[in-house]
């Protein structure tokens, strides 16, 4: 996710002088290194210069990564830096128990769309984020795709169960729907192409469109028609509804668990 922002934020103009990047790994491990050869990229948080006053420190590491990494930035917070954290089940008060509670914390929950900049993200900030502080995260953020703003944390879980592993459940629609193509006689190669071109070209016809999903969904059903008579098995009491409301329900509790 940390490359698919970094890739995002070039592509918005910003410079890579303007940009320090810290990867144990070191610089081979970055790949837009080949590409823009003045970005700096650092081992570890020690080498960063003593006058180095970032805006934003952007954490893009694994949750049980956090404790061994996030503490060694505890020293910009007095200096109006905002932390913004990508890190998944980690809260805004699990890292400013590391950074110190006058630090200014937005917690950010992207998916994984944002590798080709069509994700949303959705954004909680500290108590101690000011609105300047706000929009620097929302500009980065808004790199990967869309924003969207959250007020109470407690949302994260939900956010997590519906945006965070929603691609999952767009896959498996095209998965079963090719799937299902060939239970009905279709060439394997050829169910597939249906069903990934059908699920992609409705998500863009979606996005592009101002109409809701279900008006969307109404205009392709023709009464007495082919379509109609899926939607009635998939519309059924125990059918799509129900199992993704079961699904996210399922999702967002185990988001709470893995949160402790």
């Amino acid at each position: 996710m940390g490359g698919a922002l970094l890739k995002g934020w070039f592509a918005q103009g910003l410079s890579p002088v303007d940009i320090m990047i810290v990867e144990p790994a070191g610089r081979a491990a970055v790949e837009s290194t080949d590409e823009h050869p003045a970005l700096s990229v650092l081992t570890d948080a020690s080498e960063l210069p003593s006058d180095f006053t970032p805006d934003a420190i952007v954490f893009a590491v694994k949750p049980q990564a956090a404790a061994g990494i996030i503490p060694a930035y505890a020293r910009f917070a007095e200096g109006g830096t905002v932390y913004l954290s990508i890190i998944a089940g980690l809260s805004l008060k699990n890292i400013q128990e590391m950074l110190g509670p006058k630090a200014a914390v937005v917690r950010s929950m992207p998916n994984t769309p944002a590798a080709i900049g069509r994700g949303i993200s959705v954004l909680c900030p500290a108590d101690s984020v000011g609105p300047s502080q706000k929009r620097v995260c929302k500009v980065l953020m808004a790199a990967a795709g869309q924003t969207a703003w959250i007020t109470d944390e407690a949302d994260m879980d939900a956010v997590t169960a519906v945006s965070g592993s929603g691609p999952a459940y767009v896959f498996l629609l095209a998965e079963a729907l090719a799937e299902a193509g060939i239970a009905a006689g279709l060439e394997p190669a050829l169910a597939e192409q249906l069903a990934q071109a059908t699920v992609s070209g409705a998500g863009a016809l979606l996005d592009a469109e101002t109409k809701p999903a279900g008006t969307l969904r109404e205009n392709v059903t023709s009464p007495g028609g082919t379509t109609e008579a899926a939607l009635q098995i998939l519309m059924a009491d125990d059918g799509l509804p129900s199992l993704l409301t079961r699904a996210v329900e399922a999702a967002t509790q185990r988001s709470k668990d893995l949160a402790g």
